[in-house]
This record gives structure tokens, C-alpha cells and sequence, in this order.
């Protein structure tokens, strides 16, 4: 079970080379708690802690498909946000004090 979250997106040009968050405007986050699945209009995604230049790095949204496909994803330009506080605890609990909208990596190139 997981949450839905909204996808916000820059208007024009795509930059994440046709990712989920260009295909989508929700999608369901699986690994933080709530009552939703994903479905055919809200495909799975994760929340994990990215790439660091040295700290800890900032949370992204990560499609289900990419997480182990040995593929290189990287940020393409869209954000995903919700109100619901469950989301925002997820976020804060993988870096304290992060509360913003948090990048996708869903961009794919080769």
C-alpha cells in the first residue's frame, strides 16, 4: 500500500525524456504508508535517498522499474508534492528539515 502524490511539471519542453513524471500527473509512492496501490493511471514509484556529494543525500522519486534495472536515471526536471503529512514525514525523516517538493529521477538516456 502506498500514497498518491501529485507530479508538478515545468509547461513545454519535457526533460525527462518521456519518464513516468512526463506520462503522468499522479503516481503512487509504495514504500511510504497509506491506503492506495499502484494502477495503470498512478504507477509506482519510491522514495529513496539520492546520489551525495559527501552528506547525506536528498530524497527522490525513483519509478519502481529503474530502482534495480542497472540503468543510469537522473533528474529530468519534475517535481512530486502532496499535503497529505504522511508524505512530508517520509521526506523529513530521510533528511531533517527537508519539507519541499522532491525531484524525480526518471529521466533515462541510451
Amino acid at each position: 500500500m502506498g500514497i498518491n502524490i501529485d507530479v508538478y511539471r515545468r509547461a513545454g519542453t519535457d526533460c525527462s525524456a518521456n519518464g513516468v513524471s512526463a506520462r503522468f500527473d499522479r503516481v503512487c509512492v509504495m514504500n511510504v504508508e497509506g491506503p492506495f496501490e499502484p494502477t495503470e493511471d498512478h504507477p509506482g514509484v519510491m522514495l529513496i535517498e539520492g546520489p551525495s556529494c559527501g552528506g547525506k543525500g536528498n530524497p527522490i522519486l525513483v519509478p519502481v522499474e529503474l530502482i534495480d534495472s542497472g540503468k543510469w536515471y537522473m533528474f529530468g526536471g519534475n517535481f512530486g508534492h502532496t499535503s497529505d503529512s504522511r508524505f512530508r514525514e517520509a521526506v523529513e525523516a530521510m533528511v531533517p528539515g527537508f519539507t519541499g517538493a522532491v525531484k524525480f529521477h526518471d529521466r533515462v538516456e541510451g
